[in-house]
């Protein structure tokens, strides 16, 4: 893998967008990238081989974190602990085969990992599970839930069974330790089951969690429902093969929100003004398979965000098959384009799209800490008076007022991003991690 450079100038219905090349790669197995997310360091993570690495946009320099010793393993989905500025922890899923090609059995395995600032690396590698899996289908998605649990999905529910203790073709919920949640009403890790091969776990504003499914012929947007059945091997999208296995006595069983002919891979949620076709929508990366042509569809979803509308599918066949996808708090778009070709990471943007809030004014107004988790300070010369936390696209979050010169303000329910503290003397910009 090297930095790269090229810019292309395209569009996204009516909006002009900008699409800058990040990372090249060879193409041969060990040189494909299957993850990216947006770090709560504001980098770019993203894995591929035997490594986890991160990119600085800013500098534009590459950082190998881990390096496996195995080099026939395969790093896929990657998540972090949700106080990561206090608690640095990275989860890992891991494939021990050769690029999840192992139809004997080769287990994919969740690890959890510390992160060390100085070192800029991963250590003290800790399993808290695994699975085998039949071919390359593997699950292996990674999120960390609003509610404080990791979320991992797993594959093939054709090799499982009802046993207590069998995690495929199930989404996974479990505490941020490794352990069954008391939540959990059946002591184990799975909420859900049915699932062919999920290759993508995101969740939404109002906390509903959506998986994207690769069919055996028809691909599915699931909306996952605690104790759910999503039927797999008995259905394929909503085609019921086998009567008496579509439902379970146990296991409701719930339909698709969304179904389809295109291979989706990893998706993502959009929820920034900066490019409006794609606002309100699941992001779905679309492999070309079986000549279906890749690309990125937008799912827009309802306002309950428990269906999609519609799908609008850009780039059809441009940068071939689309792997995974992530968005920045500022509404730029990194995806993997080119899987098992001679794969690029991309950045996709709005190179017209103006924030409309920069820091001016009372230069003695400070915010500590900025980075900040959860309580800020706010002190000035004068006294505060009334303040807002305003959202990188111009929402309001918080109000308040303070008649003194200093205040705490507790901003730990905001989501991670970026914000700006708008008083009567200055605007500043906040870093929420």
């Amino acid at each position: 893998m090297q930095v790269t450079s090229a810019q292309i100038i395209d569009t996204v219905g009516n909006t002009t967008i900008r699409i800058d090349s990040l990372i090249g790669f060879t193409g041969v197995a060990q040189d494909w990238p299957w993850d990216v997310q947006w770090g709560p360091d504001n980098s770019l993570w993203f894995t591929v081989g035997d490594k986890v690495c991160r990119y600085d946009t800013a500098t534009q320099i590459i950082h190998t974190i881990l390096n496996r010793p195995d080099t026939t393993s395969n790093t896929m989905s990657i998540a972090f602990h949700p106080n990561f500025g206090t608690t640095p922890i990275v989860y890992v899923t891991v494939d021990t085969a050769e690029y999840y090609y192992s139809y004997s059995g080769g287990p994919i395995v969740l690890y959890k990992y510390d992160y060390s600032a100085s070192g800029d690396s991963l250590y003290n590698e800790t399993s808290i599970l695994g699975w085998s899996h039949g071919g390359e289908h593997c699950g292996g998605r990674l999120h960390v839930g609003q509610d404080g649990y990791l979320y991992c999905t797993t594959s093939e529910y054709f090799f499982s069974s009802d046993t207590t203790g069998d995690l495929h073709g199930r989404v996974l919920r479990i505490n941020l330790d490794g352990t069954v949640p008391s939540v959990n009403i059946s002591g184990d890790y799975p909420i859900s089951k049915g699932h062919r091969n999920p290759q993508g776990i995101v969740q939404v504003p109002n906390g509903n969690i959506i998986i994207s499914e690769f069919g055996q012929i028809i691909d599915e947007l699931n909306l996952i429902q605690e104790y759910g059945y999503y039927g797999w091997p008995a259905t394929d999208g909503d085609n019921c093969f086998d009567p008496d296995s579509c439902n379970s006595p146990t296991w409701s069983y719930i339909s698709p929100i969304d179904t389809a002919m295109r291979p989706p891979s990893g998706i993502a949620y959009y929820d920034h003004p900066a490019i409006p076709e794609f606002q309100g929508c699941i992001l779905q990366c679309i492999l070309s398979f079986g000549g279906y042509q890749g690309g990125l569809v937008a799912s827009k979803l309802n306002a309950t965000m428990d269906d999609v509308v519609s799908d609008v599918h850009y780039f059809k066949g441009e940068y071939k098959r689309f792997r995974d996808v992530c968005v920045s708090p500022d509404g730029k778009v990194f995806v993997i384009t080119h899987d098992r070709m001679e794969p690029v990471i991309r950045c996709i943007s709005n190179p017209n799209y103006v924030i409309g809030l920069e820091e001016f004014g009372n230069v003695s107004i400070n915010i500590f800490p900025n980075p900040a988790q959860a309580m800020i300070n706010l002190s000035s010369d004068k006294n505060i008076g009334s303040w807002e936390i305003i959202s990188i696209d111009g929402k309001k979050i918080l109000t308040g007022s303070c008649d003194a010169l200093s205040t705490q303000i507790n901003i730990s329910d905001l989501e991670t991003g970026v914000y700006f503290l708008k008083m009567k003397d200055g605007v500043k910009k906040l870093l929420k991690l």
